[in-house]
């Protein structure tokens, strides 16, 4: 599987548990797999423009995780911290 080499621009400082729930889940991605499931239409996008896309949708969990928004879901932000990490790694973990 081809990754981003581009490094994350900006720092990720989540919760403990979510992080480690997020590299579980990095450890054991498949991009034709999960990658649906974490951004739909994810899988047709160029390897180059997946990493940049699931920032933007991390952080709007992110945005409203801290606003206690209503419909935050909890699994969505584990799939796409997940994803993000896993696209972003340079081999493993």
């Amino acid at each position: 599987m081809a990754c981003n080499t581009a490094p994350l621009a900006f720092p990720l400082h989540r919760p403990g548990a979510l992080a480690r729930a997020a590299l579980a889940f990095a450890r054991q991605y498949r991009r034709t797999r999960d990658l649906p499931a974490a951004l739909p239409g994810g899988a047709t996008l160029k390897t180059h423009e997946i990493g940049p896309r699931l920032a933007e949708a991390e952080a709007r969990c992110e945005s409203d995780r801290l606003a206690r928004a209503p419909g935050y879901r909890a699994e969505r932000h584990l799939r796409l911290l997940g994803a993000l990490l896993a696209e972003y790694r340079p081999s493993a973990f």
